[in-house]
């Protein structure tokens, strides 16, 4: 199991431990923690669990702001051998969307995926960020990325 953590969020204390106790399912592909925009601090109005959810649903997740699942790296626990068996990659080419496309490539190399509606990931938003500060040039390959991300999910059953 790999978890990605950019080094200037913050995470609940129980993050990896939920992370490997949705792994303690043989059949689990995906792991999937909620998270914040910014710390909130503590608290959640429902009972915390494990819900299964469909392969359509976490992919439609990956374009779509807004939905708790995303297509971030950083609030899901991958299997290493599915990342090697399919070798599935970071584009270094790209300042931009390089996550959603690794989350895309393995999400369809995947087939269960578990996710814990806490939010256990906190990420903080730098007003320098590169997100913040992105030229044309940028967000013209990251729409790129995500028309080829939309394609590839009209291969998906509905």
């Amino acid at each position: 199991m790999i978890v990605f953590v950019d080094g200037d969020d913050l995470l609940d204390p129980t993050y990896l431990e939920v992370i490997v106790s949705g792994f303690s399912d043989p059949k689990a592909d995906l792991v999937i923690v909620g998270f914040n925009w910014g710390w909130r601090g503590g608290g959640h109005d429902h009972q915390p669990g494990f819900e299964e959810v469909t392969k359509r649903r976490a992919y439609d997740s990956i374009n779509y702001r807004g939905d708790g699942i995303g297509g971030y790296t950083w609030n899901k626990g991958f299997k290493m051998s599915i990342i090697r068996d399919n070798h599935i990659r970071f584009d270094e080419s790209l300042d931009l969307a390089e996550d959603l496309l690794f989350t895309a490539d393995y999400m369809m190399a995947s087939h269960k995926f578990l996710f814990y509606d806490v939010p256990l990931y906190n990420k903080v938003n730098r007003g320098n960020s590169i997100i913040h500060s992105a030229t044309y040039q940028m967000r013209a390959k990251e729409q790129v990325v995500r028309r080829h991300i939309d394609e590839m999910g009209m291969k998906l059953m509905p």
